[in-house]
């Protein structure tokens, strides 16, 4: 009982230690606190607290839009706003990758609500629609609002359409026409990474896209994180192709490391900090143990003992 005690203790420690690093990581900030929250969770693969971090964290967003909007600051709502819909995106993708195209409709059109004028928003609505109902008419709705408007985010949707059809050809079209338009959206480089996925000859442009949508997605943790997981397969395919098994198991391992190094240090920290004691008298222990085998001759004998034949 007295061992679970400690291992109930350690545990603690190590979570009071881990969330205390996210606190300071996030400068203390909470709407940020919970996006890094998130971060881990989808590091550790906990999908289902991945999503409920970033509910919290929309939701702090929301009280900071409410905030701004009685003090009349323009500045500050428009931030929020575009951090409420943001978040919103990122927890509809979330729910849609897992098989929740239900849900991440009204996610969808929540984020939608909090800003009709964005183009990424009225997009993704449209993509999700198509994604909830492939035979209604959001496929049809998304091509005719890219004639009107060719943005890059209208385009880069089209090709998600495309993708989730199967139409490879269509994908790659919708994908090559955003790049033309804007080179420095990360949905673009996840988008032709998949495409590119689909043909053994492009494994290494499918490779460099991804990396090049986790370079560019910053607050967009679902994205980096789908993008550094296809960035990881290609490199461990690649590897168990060559016969390199052993290089496989590192690129995995590796990439463990690098999610979970913070955790890893201070758990590690704390379980050295609790053995410290028992260690050190360990340590005074052996040195005031004599080196010797032999017993000297002036170490009294045991009562007894010269009577023993």
């Amino acid at each position: 009982m007295l061992k679970l005690h400690w291992a109930l203790l350690v545990a603690l420690v190590m979570l009071v230690g881990w969330l205390a690093w996210l606190g300071y990581a996030s400068d203390w900030y909470l709407p940020e606190f919970y996006e890094q929250l998130a971060v881990s969770a989808l590091s550790w693969r906990l999908v289902g607290l991945g999503g409920l971090c970033l509910t919290e964290a929309v939701d702090a967003y929301r009280a900071e839009l409410a905030a701004a909007e009685s003090a009349g600051d323009d500045v500050w709502q428009q931030t929020a706003r575009g951090n409420v819909m943001r978040l919103r995106i990122e927890l509809a993708r979330l729910l849609l990758a897992e098989g929740h195209p239900d849900a991440a409709l009204r996610l969808a059109e929540e984020a939608h609500r909090a800003d009709y004028e964005n183009a990424t928003a009225v997009a993704f609505l449209w993509q999700v629609r198509h994604a909830a109902d492939s035979e209604s008419d959001a496929g049809r709705e998304l091509l005719l609002l890219a004639m009107e408007r060719p943005l890059p985010e209208t385009l880069i949707a089209l090709g998600e359409v495309a993708l989730a059809d199967g139409n490879m050809e269509d994908a790659l079209y919708y994908g090559s026409k955003a790049r033309e338009k804007a080179e420095t959206n990360p949905e673009l480089w996840y988008l032709l990474a998949r495409v590119h996925l689909g043909d053994s000859q492009h494994t290494e442009d499918a490779r460099d896209a991804a990396a090049r949508a986790v370079s560019l997605a910053q607050g967009r943790h679902v994205l980096a994180h789908d993008s550094r997981r296809v960035c990881l397969d290609i490199d461990v395919t690649k590897a168990q192709n060559a016969g390199q098994q052993g290089e496989a198991v590192w690129l995995e391992v590796r990439a463990w490391l690098h999610d979970h190094w913070a955790f890893l240090a201070i758990a590690g920290g704390f379980v050295i900090v609790l053995a410290s004691p028992g260690l050190i008298g360990l340590v005074r222990r052996n040195r005031n143990e004599p080196h010797g085998c032999e017993r000297s001759d002036d170490e009294p004998s045991a009562p007894g003992a010269d009577d023993t034949e």
